[in-house]
């Protein structure tokens, strides 16, 4: 499973609209850490109460390791730096052999009603059409404004596709913890949640790979430049995988996710504590604190799931602390 995933690193905002990329720059890495404060925070506030100094089990928190989390920071931005040198080469690549290809091939072009040359699509495929002969400036001025107009559509389509998703991975998240408030402590409605979000982890992937896709090869016209840029393509991808186990397996990211279970602990046996305490007291004052798992009270996420469910629905903005 991936450690990112179960710290809350990846937010499926910016990773749809930020390409698949894994690094995690400076300024999300303080978010994390000031998202793991706060989260922390609320839930020593919540299962102590308002009236109570949670002083005590802060000084008991395990710290966060900073040096881990700063040596895997450059260790992501240092192979995400890799990608992206990788990406932006076959990009070169790809734009060499379409210059070339244009020496001898052009796009079949018509008559606007304003008297320009603009290119003809086939009516059945909604394609140019490439004929022999090279481009000559008409052509190529053509071309080009086809290639600007249809690229900014692409570019408005995938906004819309990537801002669906959003909405719609939200939604179901933000479904499921209503339909069961109640039961936000069970270990099996946990293991349900954690599953959710590894799905809509794997749902942004997905579609940003598809869109980077669609970005290099809109404007390729051969069989051969989409071979090449799907050699390509399959090489990025194993680059990236490579990079995600060497990650995910690296002392850095078993000294973050070992901090997170032992803070889990913590706050478990803590919150069993209260509960205890809450239930002692209901003799003597009523009712105990933690009916307000139930009904239509408000809950805070914080006090019922562990650090790391709670810090990725925060990073999802589907919790607030």
């Amino acid at each position: 499973m991936m450690i990112f995933a179960q710290l809350g690193l990846g937010l499926l905002a910016n990773l749809v609209s930020s390409g698949a990329n894994r690094s995690n720059n400076e300024a999300a890495q303080r978010q994390l850490q000031q998202t793991l404060n706060e989260t922390n925070q609320a839930a020593m506030r919540d299962v102590f109460g308002p009236q109570q100094n949670p002083v005590g089990l802060e000084d008991e928190a395990p710290p966060f390791p900073n040096d881990a989390a700063d040596r895997l920071n450059q260790k992501q931005q240092t192979n995400a730096d890799q990608r992206q040198t990788f990406l932006q080469e076959t990009k070169s690549e790809l734009e060499e052999f379409k210059t070339g290809f244009f020496e001898d091939h052009h796009l079949e072009t018509e008559k606007s009603p304003d008297g320009k040359e603009r290119v003809a699509l086939n009516q059945e495929t909604g394609r140019p059409t490439v004929q022999a002969g090279k481009e000559n400036p008409e052509q190529k001025v053509a071309r080009e404004s086809f290639e600007r107009t249809g690229k900014e559509t692409l570019k408005q389509e995938q906004t819309t596709q990537r801002e669906t998703l959003v909405r719609d991975e939200k939604q179901q998240l933000t479904t499921f913890l209503q339909n069961h408030k109640p039961d936000l402590g069970n270990p099996a409605v946990q293991s349900e949640l954690q599953k959710m979000i590894m799905l809509s982890h794997k749902k942004a992937l997905a579609l940003s790979r598809k869109q980077e896709e669609e970005d290099l090869k809109f404007d390729l016209y051969s069989s051969e430049q989409v071979a090449h840029a799907d050699g390509k393509i399959a090489k990025l991808r194993q680059m990236e995988e490579r990079h995600a186990a060497e990650e995910d397996s690296s002392p850095e990211a078993g000294e973050l996710l070992n901090h997170q279970q032992d803070l889990a602990e913590l706050l478990r046996q803590k919150r069993e504590e209260a509960k205890q305490v809450a239930l002692e007291e209901s003799f003597l004052r009523g009712k105990p604190r933690f009916e307000t798992l139930s009904g239509d009270n408000e809950v805070d996420l914080a006090t019922v799931l562990p650090p790391y469910l709670s810090n990725a629905l925060y990073n999802m903005g589907i919790y607030s602390v």
